[in-house]
């Protein structure tokens, strides 16, 4: 049914709104084209014409007397060139500091502003073909760099330990709850709408929040969740996550899979109706009063400043005191990854909540890993009925890497696309 929702979408989105084919060359064109700088003007491109003018002149110049007149009206012009481009440059760098300290108040503005300088595209460098081996050693071989991006995800979403399933089945489950089971409503939605963000990047589905945000996607939207809700089920399209590798710091090895955070883009409708079960979680949680008042960070309206502010009075009264505080900071390595998603079910039992609309959210989850972004058109992914991503190619027949949130992981790649 959200297959048919998808393509009545799609419909009318090619048939009411303008859009352009883009044809993508089979071949390789090794043609290389100057871009165009930011900081690039009129005044250097004439600037530019004269060199190049001048060394022509130069150059078919067969007097030797006045070759080298021509030679230092050429070398004249050059200089005088480069030192135009020097200053552009630094009138652009120093613009670009000026923009950047006015946007500060304003975060949207700012990043967009980082990624215009390139920022952001150079954090999304190259992934190597190769990979740094358990035992320290440096390898390209393309079976073993598969092999190891092949383990290292796979351990990673797959570390629930099955003697813990038997701790959840014998468990009674919990009976009705009239806050957490009951129908959701438009206005719950509606809510969740109206704080999501515009410019999104889309899921799968390959549909935008901005689609979302009118009266006939709203009611279309709550009764697609409440059917979801009611069976406990999910389109198996909301399974399915596109992971992009983030270099977590400029100091992280580029080689180890595991230095690289992953940012998966889900699709729209899936974060909604996670957001509305988020909400009634949320507010359950503070109705029972479970979570204690340290706990800041990621609860809304707290924020970990509270906790700094805390630490620094401790420390500075400690200080007056002539007394030494000790202050230990832990970092849980790929905490939210190894979640041990059985024990978590169990521990939402014992503070009566009803787990069943949150396991259908964690049920033949499968994701596919970008290694090569800059490389690669579009995905072309194909599924077993096992639930497990089997085969990953590009269209242009470029090498990526696919990983599987559930069951064992499986990469088969063809350098020609097959």
């Amino acid at each position: 049914m959200y297959d048919a929702f998808v393509n009545v979408i799609k419909t009318e989105m090619s048939t009411k709104l303008s859009s352009k084919v883009i044809v993508l060359s089979d071949g390789v064109n090794n043609k290389r084209r100057r871009c165009k700088k930011p900081w690039w003007s009129e005044e250097l491109t004439e600037l530019w014409n004269d060199v190049c003018a001048s060394e022509k002149i130069w150059i078919k110049c067969k007097i030797q007397n006045q070759k080298k007149f021509f030679r230092q009206v050429f070398v004249n012009k050059r200089k005088l060139f480069d030192k135009a481009v020097q200053k552009a440059k630094r009138q652009y760098w120093y613009s670009m500091q000026e923009e950047l300290s006015n946007s500060c108040g304003n975060p949207k503005e700012f990043w967009r502003k980082i990624g215009k300088i390139g920022v952001g595209s150079e954090r999304q460098n190259y992934i190597p073909m190769e990979v740094k081996l358990d035992n320290g050693q440096i390898s390209s071989d393309k079976d073993e760099v598969l092999n190891k991006w092949k383990c290292d995800f796979s351990n990673m979403f797959n570390r629930n330990d099955d003697s813990d399933v038997n701790i959840c089945e014998n468990d009674v489950d919990v009976l009705y709850d009239d806050m957490l089971d009951c129908e959701i409503s438009v206005e719950e939605v509606f809510n969740v709408l109206k704080c999501s963000k515009n410019g999104k990047s889309p899921g799968y589905d390959e549909i935008p929040v901005e689609l979302y945000k009118n009266q006939t996607m709203l009611n279309a939207l709550t009764r697609v969740f409440n059917i979801c809700f009611d069976s406990g089920k999910v389109p198996a399209m909301w399974s399915k996550g596109i992971i992009t590798p983030i270099p977590k710091s400029s100091t992280s090895d580029p080689r180890d899979p595991l230095s690289y955070r992953g940012i998966t883009l889900a699709p729209v409708s899936y974060k909604l109706y996670c957001g509305v079960l988020n909400s009634r979680l949320t507010y359950k949680l503070d109705d029972i009063d479970f979570l204690c008042d340290e706990q800041n960070g990621f609860r809304k309206g707290r924020s970990t400043v509270d906790h700094l502010s805390t630490l620094s009075t401790i420390i500075e009264t400690r200080k007056l005191r002539k007394q030494s505080t000790y202050v230990a900071f832990i970092d849980f390595k790929k905490a939210y990854d190894w979640i041990n998603r059985n024990l978590l079910f169990c521990k939402l039992k014992t503070l009566g909540i009803s787990s069943k609309m949150l396991k259908s959210l964690y049920n033949n989850v499968q994701s596919c890993v970008k290694v090569m972004p800059s490389e690669t058109g579009r995905l072309r992914v194909i599924a077993s009925e096992t639930g497990r991503l089997r085969v990953i190619a590009s269209e242009t027949g470029r090498l990526r890497v696919i990983a599987s949130e559930t069951g064992r992981l499986r990469v088969i790649a063809s350098e020609t696309g097959d």
